[in-house]
């Protein structure tokens, strides 16, 4: 859109973006999505083309916060890899299939002049001399600010910096959640474990312990934690140092699934849920995946699989026979988060064909019928224990319900507000709640105020200390 304000421009599709960046030639290179490489298309629209492809070599699992180059033909961006030492601040060109690593960070780097990358390393804002005729930085890093703010959910610093040498950017104070317990008109209940940097609730079938992704520092990697909900006690569950996300119980509790970039693209394994085994891989292609949900027999893990072509598809694991993955739903469109009936017999799930985000349920196995169970925008369906009823949360974040009838038919009721929340972070995160199997408490992740604030910094001239 024009920066004075007016209407839109649809210039192509992008799935879940990471990042952006325009050259004064009319190039934009973007991420189209968590698990690809780079694309390029032109500020007049049309269909975007790869430029960048991951490096199983170098086991990377995105390329994303491309940043040009003063030229306009080269440009910086952040490589993801499940190895540190492959991981970080990468240069590349428009007219060759070549990158080049220039050091390690945990997410964006930009250049800003007379001659500088500015990156993060452990909260702080690091400067490096860089040489733009050779590619290559010189000298040693310098601190520019600290307590810079970090969202390890998509793995970038929030800073800014332009070419009049204006810096801008947030402290770190800002992010902080805890899993709290809700009732069904919204009451605090309680806490589970102490603020920090939580992603995806997973809730053991008995209810006595809960699995999350935990930020494990601000390399950008996540561990999966244990905890016990009765004892209040926790404890590590994978120590791989690459990330792992997505826990899923298995119904008997014995076992969880779980999603990790160790080998590049994320993943499935599966682990002994006492620790006391090694990984188990169970799924492994060159799209990344991640579990949804394991179904109520054990038969079967519903997991998505991003696809370049087709986006976001519902796929099931039998851990039956020779365990061939099987394509549940492949569309245009993205169709992910899926969720069994208790039953077994139905599949919900959320998809954007419509334009947004809306809950649907289908058969499993799929067959004719399709029934829309939100009405104004909804994700990350779940099913209370008996069946009888769905829950999901509208694009507001407030928790909804809906009674369905899911016999030899299905039917769904009018979509009821239950209470609002603050629910982290983006709605396309994974797990951000979960509901007990009598559907009368909600555990929710939960951002927690900081006493302080947040407030964007911006320094005039940042780089003039360096000239004394």
């Amino acid at each position: 859109m024009e920066a004075a304000g007016g209407p839109t421009e649809e210039l192509c599709d992008a799935a879940n973006p990471r990042g952006g960046t325009w050259n004064r030639d009319g190039v934009i290179l973007f991420s189209p999505n968590s698990s690809s490489g780079l694309y390029r298309v032109s500020a007049a629209g049309g269909v975007a083309a790869p430029l960048t492809a991951l490096d199983p070599a170098r086991r990377e699992s995105s390329h994303r916060w491309p940043y040009f180059l003063p030229d306009g033909l080269h440009f910086l961006f952040y490589a993801r890899s499940g190895q540190r030492e492959k991981a970080g601040i990468y240069v590349g060109s428009l007219d060759s299939k070549e990158t080049r690593r220039l050091l390690y960070a945990p997410s964006n780097a930009a250049y800003a002049p007379p001659g500088y990358l500015l990156f993060d390393r452990d909260g702080t804002l690091m400067a490096q001399a860089f040489d733009l005729k050779k590619l290559r930085i010189t000298g040693e890093p310098f601190p520019v600010a600290g307590d810079v703010g970090y969202d390890g959910g998509t793995f970038r610093t929030d800073f800014a910096v332009s070419d009049n040498g204006v810096l801008a950017y947030r402290t770190s104070a800002s992010f902080n959640t805890q899993p709290t317990w809700f009732d069904r008109k919204g009451k605090p209940l309680g806490f589970v474990g102490q603020p920090g940097g939580y992603f995806n609730l997973s809730l053991s079938v008995d209810e006595r312990k809960l699995a999350v992704s935990r930020l494990a520092s601000r390399t950008g990697t996540r561990d999966l934690w244990l905890y016990d909900l009765s004892r209040g006690t926790s404890s590590r569950f994978t120590f791989d140092p690459s990330t792992e996300v997505a826990p899923c119980w298995s119904p008997d509790g014995s076992r969880i699934a779980f999603s990790s970039d160790r080998d590049g693209p994320f993943n499935l394994y599966q682990k002994l849920a006492t620790g006391s085994a090694h990984d188990e891989l169970l799924v492994s292609t060159g799209a990344s995946k991640y579990p949804n949900h394991w179904s109520s027999d054990g038969r079967y893990i519903v997991y998505e699989s991003i696809d370049p072509k087709t986006n976001l598809d519902l796929w099931v694991l039998p851990l039956f026979g020779d365990r061939k993955p099987i394509l549940y739903l492949r569309t245009g469109s993205d169709e992910w988060q899926g969720q069994l009936s208790p039953d077994g017999r139905w599949m919900a799930y959320r998809s954007n064909e419509s334009g947004r985000s809306e809950v649907y349920v289908q058969a499993f196995p799929i067959s004719a019928g399709k029934w829309q169970i939100s009405t104004t925008g909804g994700v990350l369906p779940r099913w209370r224990g008996d069946g009888k009823e769905i829950f999901y949360l509208a694009l507001d974040r407030k928790v909804m319900a809906v009674t369905v009838k899911a016999d030899s038919t299905f039917e769904a009721g009018v979509p009821a507000e239950l209470f609002p929340t603050q629910a982290t972070h983006q709605l396309d995160v994974r797990n951000p709640y979960a509901v007990t199997a009598d559907g009368q408490r909600f555990l929710v992740n939960t951002r927690v105020e900081e006493a302080g604030s947040s407030p964007m910094a911006v320094v005039i001239n940042w780089h003039a200390e360096l000239k004394k």
